[in-house]
């Protein structure tokens, strides 16, 4: 009996029992039971394989269905929610546009408003005088300070 003959007889197949499946075929040294036992192992390999086949076949399916549910359910939300975002974020865009638009014109009055009290006071009389009677002093001061 070779050492696959008795790894099938000793209830092991599959991978386990060989490296290779060329070494299931018969040398011509075994006996009429180390065939049959041969035989079995193979029929019950092939029974479990096909049982593979038919679990991962199932599987897929599964695995399928479950991937339709997502593209279906929460791929088509977060698509949804994308787009609600860019529509939100496009509105705040267009209020900041509108804000900055406000403050520039609020500035630009603030300026022009000062600048107009500014040419007032400096135009009125009373800041015409103060201008005549310390303009001596500064040239004092400026001379004081070479």
């Amino acid at each position: 009996m070779t050492d696959e003959t008795r790894a099938v007889t000793d209830g092991v197949s599959g991978p386990e029992a060989t490296e290779d499946l060329a070494a299931w075929v018969p040398t011509g040294d075994e006996t009429r039971e180390d065939l049959l036992a041969m035989v079995r192992s193979l029929q019950g390999e092939l029974l479990r394989r096909r049982d593979d086949a038919v679990g991962a076949r199932a599987e897929l399916a599964t695995l399928q269905s479950r991937w339709d549910e997502i593209a279906e359910g929460d791929f088509a939300q977060a698509l949804t929610r994308i787009d609600e975002l860019e529509d939100q974020k496009e509105a705040m865009r267009h209020e900041i546009l509108s804000a900055a638009a406000m403050h520039e014109r609020i500035v630009g009055a603030y300026r022009e408003g000062s600048e107009q009290q500014l040419a007032h006071v400096r135009a009125s009389a009373t800041w015409r005088v103060g201008s005549l009677v310390l303009t001596p002093m500064r040239i004092v001061r400026r001379g004081a300070g070479r």
